[in-house]
């Protein structure tokens, strides 16, 4: 499964329930940012068929089947994204783009920051990513992918953080080597913590409550300002990493919250 000089956010018209650039503090890894993105999902501003002019659509992944819309909903201001048993695809996610590309809210370098829980069970696949509005318009050439964070519910206490080098539909390159870092036993999951990540020219750091856990070089693909990233937010189904895979799945929902959503530029 993602500077002071960036590219300014892209978007077409939206209706929308957010802050846009407004200079409040940011974290300390985004000194000098201002806030361009802001969601607290007060209210949720969904599309009720994965177009039109909203904040948020179903499917977050544009080539997949929506997930029940009774399965994304908010609840005292926090957004509930729930796998079920049963469900007819194994991934309930949203995201800032629209399924056809018409209307979306997408950026090139930043911070950028979810604070959520998750249900740390065995089959839980959660996720933050980026991809960029290009595979929806124009799919198949070069493009990058960037994994703000995904988990495992079979290895709880690890936060995986990976990009990806697509050309069509073949990874020529990622850094799955080196991905996984380990959490303090004393981090339950279960409860809200930041996931973040700090894009710049050439290189990614992923935070996790703030503080630095990696950083990486990019590959060139990243630096190609035509490319401009939206976000899936997204509570997956898929034991072992495979989607839909339930071997060992006892749950028979899983659970994904958010409280906000923050994009720093």
């Amino acid at each position: 499964i993602d500077t002071k000089a960036s590219a300014p956010a892209i978007s077409t018209p939206l209706a929308l329930t957010m802050s846009r650039g407004a200079c409040v503090a940011p974290p300390p890894q985004a000194a000098g940012y201002c806030l361009k993105f802001s969601a607290d999902f007060n209210p949720l501003n969904l599309s009720p068929n994965g177009l039109g002019s909203f904040t948020w659509y179903n499917p977050g992944m544009w080539w997949e089947s929506p997930a029940p819309y009774n399965n994304i909903f908010v609840r005292d201001s926090t957004l509930n994204l729930v796998w079920r048993r049963g469900q007819s695809t194994a991934d309930t996610s949203v995201s800032t783009a629209a399924q056809d590309g018409s209307y979306y809210q997408a950026w090139h370098y930043g911070y950028f920051e979810v604070r959520m829980r998750w249900d740390p069970v065995v089959g839980a696949w959660p996720a933050i990513w980026m991809i960029p509005i290009q595979d929806i318009t124009n799919p198949g050439g070069e493009e990058g992918e960037l994994d703000i964070f995904e988990g495992q519910g079979s290895t709880p206490d690890v936060f995986y953080g990976t990009i990806h080098d697509w050309v069509g539909n073949q990874d020529v390159a990622n850094n799955n080597c080196c991905n996984a870092y380990q959490l303090p036993g004393t981090v339950h999951l279960s409860q809200f913590h930041t996931y973040g990540v700090l894009w710049t020219p050439g290189h990614l750091t992923w935070y996790f409550d703030n503080q630095p856990l990696n950083t990486v070089a990019t590959y060139a693909i990243f630096d190609d300002l035509k490319q401009k990233y939206y976000l899936i937010l997204g509570s997956q189904e898929g034991a072992n990493w495979t989607s839909g895979d339930t071997s060992g799945v006892s749950a028979s929902s899983i659970w994904m919250q958010v409280d906000w959503v923050h994009v720093w530029q």
